[in-house]
This record gives structure tokens, C-alpha cells and sequence, in this order.
């Protein structure tokens, strides 16, 4: 769940930020801790907070199972 909502936002910062040097690793590094500090905002990490909720109740409702999220998954993205 970190990786799909949390990783996935600052991956999209990034990629806004430093759109044609994503290969040069310190200009990456740079690009990152600039959306972090100046692209991400409050509200996508509330909807990752959200949809991780969501998704353990899924699980727990499932058994440890990850069906019922397959079967929510575009509802919940």
C-alpha cells in the first residue's frame, strides 16, 4: 500500500519536476526531495491514508486474503 499510493505520488512529483534527466542519479535525487518538499500536497496523502483504510478492512473482511482488493481495485485508485 506504501508502495502503490505514498511512492507512487512522489514518483509522479518527480517526474513533473525532472522530466528529461530521470537517468542521472543525482539530478533524480535532487528532483525527488524537490517534489517532496514543493509538489506533494496534504490532500494525496489524505487519499492514500483513506484507501490504505479501506483496503485493510478488505483484507481482514477476506482472511488475510487479497481477492476482495483485486475485485475494489478501481474503485479504490
Amino acid at each position: 500500500m506504501l508502495d502503490s499510493g505514498v511512492w507512487m505520488s512522489i514518483q509522479a512529483a518527480a517526474t513533473r519536476v525532472h522530466h528529461n534527466q530521470r537517468c542521472h542519479v543525482d539530478a533524480l535525487a535532487t528532483s525527488i526531495e524537490d517534489a517532496w518538499t514543493g509538489c506533494l500536497s496534504e490532500k494525496a496523502f489524505k487519499n492514500v491514508h483513506r484507501r490504505m483504510k479501506i483496503v485493510l478492512q478488505l483484507i481482514v473482511k477476506d482472511e488475510g486474503g487479497n481477492k476482495l482488493v483485486e475485485e475494489h481495485q478501481g474503485k479504490l485508485f
